[in-house]
């Protein structure tokens, strides 16, 4: 990603990561959506909430990104997957906050929103009209233990049930 020497704090209300170091986020000239949420998957929102006026708005035009994020979701499917498979060694936490990312990214764009926070009680999901059952309570527990096994599999059951709420609504042409 190229990006420039100047940086920002990231702010906390969308730090998922809440055991290590405040990250920062640097702005770039990547014109690649894929490229730059791998980096920094709130970095659009970020930018939005922070009222910087160049960047692009991904909300605003569903239809062209959830497909690239569903993607993604299934390349992650199967890392996780094989991951637990595998019983590996190393911390699946990072990866588990990614695949959360993408979900939070799928929901809100679904609903021609940005993300505002990553905080459970501040995402304000009553006000989405396209969401899965008890998408609120589901994700606090998700958000709780993100490494576990059933937080793994409660988000997939989730990401599944947000898929088809996005297939048909492209069918219904309300995407």
């Amino acid at each position: 990603m190229k990006q420039s020497d100047n940086y920002m704090m990231i702010p906390s209300s969308f730090n998922l990561y809440k055991d290590k170091e405040q990250r920062k986020l640097y702005p770039t000239t990547d014109t690649d959506f894929l490229e730059v949420i791998r980096d920094e998957p709130f970095y659009f929102d970020i930018f939005y909430a922070l009222e910087w006026k160049r960047t692009m708005r991904p909300w605003e035009n569903p239809k062209e990104y959830l497909p690239i994020i569903l993607e993604e979701r299934q390349e992650q499917t199967t890392i996780i997957e094989d991951f637990y498979k595998k019983r590996g060694k190393e911390n699946i936490t990072d990866r588990m906050l990614y695949y959360l990312s993408l979900f939070l990214l799928t929901l809100f764009y679904l609903n021609y929103k940005p993300v505002k926070s990553v905080i459970p009680q501040s995402m304000n999901l009553h006000e989405l009209k396209r969401k899965p059952m008890n998408c609120e309570e589901r994700l606090e527990y998700i958000m709780r233990k993100p490494s576990q096994y059933h937080a793994y599999i409660q988000l997939d059951q989730l990401f599944i049930e947000l898929e088809k709420i996005y297939y048909k609504a492209i069918a219904m042409k309300e995407l």
